[in-house]
């Protein structure tokens, strides 16, 4: 037999054709490991968050004005040196499940509320699911606004993880939560001088 014969030319050309096993499950394997990472990149992405919420407060810690701007506002009664409660839904409305570790206020420069508790235990909230948060504050800073000065709160920022990514998040509020300044009386760090009525 020489390599003129038919069958051993036929045998060479597909020799030369095939490609060894190793590499082709080499190259899978990459491929795999590609998509694989190209997920796990993705992964914050895939987190929605419903993006309206409405907060809950208790009953006496303000009023609802509902002709203040488009949808109506709710001020609380500013008590110098007492706390206040606001609970803040955060919604998952993605498939995976999502821990929680920090929900905070969208701050103006110079609050007239200060966070009054540490940082937040991380929760997990399942796909789909919703969990509440509450934030306490403390009323204070009344001495750096004059008794027209007001601070508006109307979004929170949502940081977490899902499956070791970190996801950073805007949840805003139907209804904004209005905190006014008060006149001198009700505010017994105020003093007469006009500089303080701003933070140095």
């Amino acid at each position: 037999m020489t390599l003129l014969d038919p069958g051993v030319r036929h045998e060479a050309v597909a020799a030369t054709q095939e490609t060894p096993a190793p590499s082709r499950w080499r190259r899978r394997a990459a491929i795999a490991l590609v998509v694989a990472v190209g997920a796990w990149a993705l992964l914050p992405t895939a987190v929605r968050l419903q993006p309206t919420v409405d907060v809950a407060l208790a009953g006496d810690a303000g009023l609802l004005v509902e002709g203040y701007g488009a949808g109506g506002a709710y001020f609380l009664h500013y008590r110098h040196g007492e706390t206040v409660t606001m609970t803040v839904p955060v919604h998952n409305e993605s498939p995976l499940p999502l821990t929680v570790t920090g929900v905070d206020l969208v701050e103006p420069p110079y609050p007239l509320i200060e966070p009054a508790t540490g940082a937040l235990d991380a929760v997990t909230i399942a796909p789909f699911g919703t969990v509440q948060v509450p934030l306490t504050f403390v009323y204070a800073n009344c001495r750096y606004y004059h008794e027209r000065g007001t601070n508006t709160f109307d979004r929170a920022i949502v940081t977490g993880e899902v499956l070791g990514r970190d996801v950073v998040e805007q949840v805003h509020f139907a209804v904004p939560v209005v905190v006014h300044s008060q006149i001198i009386l009700q505010c017994p760090d105020r003093t007469l001088v006009r500089g303080d009525d701003r933070r140095l």
